[in-house]
């Protein structure tokens, strides 16, 4: 059909009809015959038409006129194109999601939101390799990509179900997370995932690495205070766990490095006392010594009261004074120092508590035929003898307390029912 002779002495308005007719013509064709070559045919046609039917101005019209027809067409059939297939996709038919994506790459191949809704189709078909090298392709070239999270978080499913969690974790780190709600609540998932199966194999470094890195996310996602106490009691305990085999390994430098992240962490009497038994065998310097005591009163506020960390503490704190003294140290210097490390008066009334009970304990029983004693007489020898058996008591007992008891490992918690 020639369309230009036609248009000669013809009204605007008849010219954009014909072009109505040529544009629906090689539409048609197009499609059909789904050929490139096609496109640049049609688009040769209809330039001609143009240069040969419409004045200047009408032309700078239809161009403004196509330009946002074809916006319009492009974006609703688009629309309804990838309507389709999300639905296919969401009904788990894979097979022909499929199908109907690669007839759509025909014309867009390297739309990247197709991709990506290939990539998922190959999910549902098993093709877990393709879809992945899909997934790491769109996300060096197109991170923000609205479709990729989505596609991302399913392949994260799978890794996890085949016990890749760390996989899945490298996948999902890498995307922008700032507007993926849904993103950071699978990943935290993984990292707590690894992180307790690292800690119940005993893998303590790995096991650190990864619950560190969920209770930072959990409190960027401000999830409750019980989930995040919980999460801060399960990374000490992995620290403490992971003390006590630097210990036994004498790498005490790192122990303590180890048990100070531990009581920052989560604040707790057991790691307090582990650090102050720590510090407490190294008596060569005044710091450290100052440290230890400065643990075993923390421990002692979080409730570790028992007689034996009193005498302990009671025991550093000669060795300070001692120290303090063959170093030199005033005695005005030595008296404010002791003074800034004493523990609440309870503590006084424990280490007479448990004074009494040791000599009660050690005190011989009086024969019956003792010769009565006038009453001044009775009462000095009882005293001496009192004192006498109360300063060999004590001195025992500090004698034990000297060196420290090993550090207690934490029982494993078990995990919150309604958590995670």
């Amino acid at each position: 059909m020639n369309y230009t002779n036609r248009v000669n002495n013809t009204s605007f308005f008849l010219k954009l009809k014909l072009l109505g007719q040529l544009l629906s013509q090689r539409l048609q064709i197009i499609v059909k015959t789904k050929k490139q070559a096609e496109i640049s045919n049609s688009f040769s046609l209809i330039i001609d038409f143009l240069k040969r039917s419409f004045s200047p101005a009408e032309k700078l019209f239809v161009l403004v006129l196509i330009c946002a027809l074809v916006w319009f067409l492009v974006q609703i059939g688009g629309f309804f194109s990838f309507s389709a297939i999300d639905k296919t996709l969401q009904n788990q038919q894979s097979a022909k999601a499929e199908g109907l994506i690669k007839n759509k790459m025909t014309f867009t191949p390297n739309d990247k939101s197709l991709k990506l809704r290939l990539a998922h189709a190959y999910l549902g078909l098993g093709r877990q390799e393709e879809a992945k090298a899909i997934i790491q392709e769109i996300q060096n070239q197109d991170p923000y990509n609205n479709y990729l999270p989505k596609v991302a978080i399913a392949l994260s499913e799978n890794l996890k179900r085949e016990n890749q969690a760390e996989q899945a974790i490298n996948i999902l780190e890498k995307l922008p997370l700032s507007g993926c709600a849904n993103c950071k609540q699978t990943l935290l998932e993984l990292y707590s995932l690894e992180g307790r199966k690292a800690l119940m194999e005993r893998n303590l470094e790995r096991a650190t690495f990864f619950l560190g890195k969920a209770l930072i996310l959990s409190e960027k996602l401000h999830e409750s205070n019980s989930s995040i106490g919980h999460r801060k009691r399960q990374l000490a305990q992995a620290y403490n766990l992971q003390a006590a085999e630097l210990i036994k390994a004498k790498e005490e430098n790192r122990a303590i490095q180890v048990l100070e992240k531990a009581g920052e962490t989560y604040p707790n009497g057991q790691t307090y006392l582990n650090l102050g038994k720590l510090y407490a065998q190294n008596l060569a310097q005044i710091e450290n010594i100052k440290k230890g005591l400065t643990y075993y009163e923390k421990a002692y506020s979080f409730g570790q009261t028992e007689p034996e960390t009193v005498l302990a503490y009671n025991q550093l704190l000669r060795s300070l004074k001692t120290k303090m003294r063959s170093e030199g140290v005033s005695a005005e210097e030595i008296e404010k120092t002791l003074k800034s490390f004493s523990l609440p008066q309870t503590t006084a009334l424990a280490i007479r508590e448990t004074k009494t009970n040791l000599i009660k304990e050690n005190k011989p029983e009086e024969p019956d035929s003792e010769p009565q004693q006038t009453n001044n007489s009775k009462t000095a020898n009882s005293s001496s003898a009192h004192l006498h058996r109360e300063d060999s008591a004590i001195k025992q007992t500090e004698t034990e307390t000297e060196k420290p008891e090993p550090i207690q490992e934490p029982l494993l918690e078990e995990e919150p029912t309604d958590n995670e």
